[in-house]
């Protein structure tokens, strides 16, 4: 692979940051299995910069809706707690639903993080089968 030019000022960030890691050491590199460390480090490197740049747009854009949320569920919580308490034998049972609820749920994201991780890693396909199998075991 050969360097044409090295006006990057067309390139997007991404392109910017695996143009300069595999052109480092040259205006050339051979893609071949010799030259890995350096092709790998590019490719880690367009990855961060993609992460970095759709994370600041889609998280950020997306946060406002994180107050209400939590807004809601606490007043739904509320809510729920407060018409029980006249029927004190239920008000029990319904915090530990809703707790359990929440434990499960927090659960399951452990479970997609696992998979994710050993997706993107192709390691940890173990642990993942293991949290997996813990997870199904406890319904």
């Amino acid at each position: 692979m050969n360097r044409i030019s090295t006006d990057t000022s067309q390139l997007s960030a991404g392109e910017k940051e695996i143009a300069n890691s595999l052109f480092e050491s040259g205006d050339s590199i051979v893609l071949k299995n010799t030259n890995h460390t350096t092709i790998s480090s590019s490719i880690s490197s367009l990855r961060r910069s993609l992460k970095n740049s759709f994370e600041k747009i889609y998280f950020f854009s997306n946060s406002k809706w994180l107050i209400p949320g939590i807004l809601t569920t606490v007043i739904a919580i509320i809510s729920i707690i407060v018409s029980m308490a006249s029927n004190m034998e239920v008000l029990g049972p319904t915090i530990f639903m809703i707790m359990f609820g929440g434990g499960s749920m927090a659960f399951l994201y452990g479970v997609i993080k696992a998979w994710t991780k050993a997706k993107e890693s192709g390691k940890n396909m173990v642990a993942a089968i293991i949290v997996t199998i813990v997870f199904v075991h406890s319904f």
